[in-house]
């Protein structure tokens, strides 16, 4: 008995020092949820307040063993306590940067990839989730999802990965196709789709340098694919980059008290009841907006297309119609406030409702207030369009560009993709901006591809946003592609000037040099 015990001690003491692969078959039992969740617990108790080297055995088997884990849940949803037991390990610190030096990056990122690939397989055959093992394929991935996001959270690990295009493409591509599904799906998918897109984001889009490698990754998503299912990975794919490239910039809303003229009770009924009104509810861009929005409500609908039957003023001054909302607001309500106001207006950060004052033009005689007809240029104060968004030359350095414009060659049926067209569009706008992208669109040969799309977008009146984007485009090719002509036969000239310079000199030399010869003689 006392041999059969000192036994069991000693296979017990191989088992905390290295857990052996039955470990894994009960943690994985397909049979008894209860296996499992007693076979976690152990693991748990064995390895709570004890060396690290005993953690580091455990987590290193279910590091080896992740693939299998995700793999057994396609029959039977056993990997639940596999993945929350390695979550719990992962918990430890020490834990986490020695599975990283283990090689768990990688790992992880192949085994997200494969059951992200998993989903998109049963989307490619039309199949609706029905059965248990598909809904909990969701459940499986959400739970790798946030183990990697914990992990990249340490920023010892995040620079690991950042430094990786290779997992920075699985994991970008895995998040493109996630949120094109269609039939696969779920909240969970959406959930996983928004956690890595956060993440993303939040560790690639900090500094220039990550940034390139993030657009980079993008691009190179571009030309993965078939063509069945490039439409919706090609418009996340487009509008991941218009949103790295060209942030939306959201219209400021600010609200105002539209007030009638004392002076003309009697000849206006009624009042705008609902004040404040927001720019929101059809008072901008312009003032015009305004004046049309105030003849609406009072019912003054013969000066609906009158630009002169009614004026509008702000803190005392007429303001011309087409002058935008927001531009009065700050350019002349704003410093009226502060200088008309107590000290404690002045220094307040709170954004006031504007007080516009409407009126019958005329009525009151001859107008007296001063005129606002235009307002101070911004000019000065806008950033280089070459600094502001230098960011889009990566599209010309990584190839962006070409494939872009290739993808719009190919595109004959504008309308019917007029949603991805115009993101396209949008993007190679602004790389137009920076000079370098020019020349690249240049080398490419662009202008009459795009002069092609230009005659059908003229065509179909639904296509004019598209018809205006090609010809700035166009246009912005073509003034660069006059000024690389302009420098090159300057350039031209100079060289020519130069080798008559020097050929003149060399005729000279040698006239010397024959007078010299013959003064010898």
């Amino acid at each position: 008995n006392n041999n059969n015990n000192n036994n069991d001690n000693n296979n017990f003491s191989n088992f905390i020092q290295s857990p052996p692969d039955w470990f894994i078959e009960l943690l994985l039992c397909p049979s008894s949820s209860l296996v499992r969740s007693l076979t976690a617990n152990l693991a748990l108790e064995l390895t709570r307040n004890e060396q690290e080297i005993r953690i580091f055995k455990f987590a290193d088997l279910l590091m080896k063993n992740l693939s299998r884990a995700t793999t057994s849940c396609e029959q039977n949803n056993t990997a639940n306590e596999f993945l929350k037991l390695f979550s719990k390990l992962l918990q430890n610190s020490s834990v986490q940067l020695y599975l990283v030096v283990r090689g768990l990056l990688p790992c992880l990122v192949n085994v997200i990839s494969n059951e992200i690939e998993k989903i998109v397989l049963l989307e490619s055959k039309q199949l609706f989730p029905i059965s248990s093992s598909e809904i909990s394929r969701g459940l499986i991935l959400r739970e790798l999802v946030r183990i990697f996001v914990t992990l990249i959270e340490v920023s010892s690990i995040a620079r690991v990965f950042c430094n990786s295009e290779e997992q920075l493409f699985m994991i970008l591509s895995g998040c493109v196709k996630l949120r094109y599904l269609r039939l696969q799906r779920t909240q969970l998918t959406d959930e996983c789709a928004t956690i890595l897109q956060k993440m993303l984001h939040d560790k690639f889009l900090s500094n220039e340098s990550d940034t390139k490698k993030y657009v980079a990754a993008c691009v190179k998503l571009l030309s993965t694919g078939s063509n069945d299912d490039d439409q919706s990975k090609l418009h996340s794919v487009f509008e991941e980059i218009n949103s790295v490239l060209c942030p939306f910039t959201p219209e400021k809303e600010i609200f105002l008290v539209l007030n009638k003229s004392p002076t003309q009770e009697d000849f206006i009924r009624g009042n705008m009841n609902k004040n404040p009104y927001s720019t929101k509810d059809g008072c901008s861009p312009l003032m015009r907006d305004v004046k049309n929005k105030i003849c609406r409500d009072m019912e003054l609908t013969g000066l609906v297309e009158d630009d002169n039957g009614m004026e509008l003023l702000v803190a005392g001054q007429i303001i011309k119609l087409g002058l935008p909302v927001i531009a009065v607001y700050e350019k002349v309500w704003l410093p009226h406030v502060r200088n008309s106001g107590s000290a404690s207006t002045r220094n307040d950060d709170s954004r006031p409702p504007m007080i516009v004052v409407f009126r019958l033009a005329g009525l009151d005689g001859e107008a007296t207030e001063p005129i606002v007809e235009n307002l101070p240029d911004e000019d000065e104060n806008r950033m280089d369009p070459e600094e502001q968004f230098k960011l889009t030359s990566v599209m010309g350095e990584c190839g962006g560009l070409s494939q872009m414009i290739d993808w719009l060659e190919n595109i004959n049926d504008l309308r019917g993709q007029h949603s991805i067209v115009s993101i396209c569009l949008r993007i190679l706008y602004h790389c137009c901006k920076v000079r370098s992208n020019r020349i690249c669109l240049i080398k490419l040969n662009v202008i009459g591809k795009l002069i092609d799309k230009l005659s059908i977008a003229f065509a179909d009146e639904s296509l004019a946003e598209i018809a205006e984007l090609l010809l700035i485009i166009i246009e912005s090719i073509i003034n660069e592609s006059n000024i690389v002509r302009a420098t090159e036969l300057i350039s031209e000239n100079d060289q020519i000037d130069k080798m008559d310079i020097e050929d003149e000199e060399d005729n000279n030399e040698r006239e010397v040099n024959i007078k010299e010869q013959h003064q010898q003689k």
